[in-house]
């Protein structure tokens, strides 16, 4: 099975999450965003 690695998403933990452990990086927020939608379209792909 072919790996999902795009977008490549590199988290700062100590800047991308509050006191809380909530992800508050709004751009960190939209790669992971990129790389799930990529990861449908993988599976969406393989299934048809």
């Amino acid at each position: 099975m072919e790996a999902v690695n795009l977008p490549e998403v590199m988290i700062n933990t100590s800047k991308s999450f509050d006191e809380k452990g909530n992800l508050t990086d709004q751009a960190t927020k939209d790669l992971i965003g990129k790389l799930l939608a990529n990861l449908v379209r993988k599976a969406a792909a393989r299934k048809a």
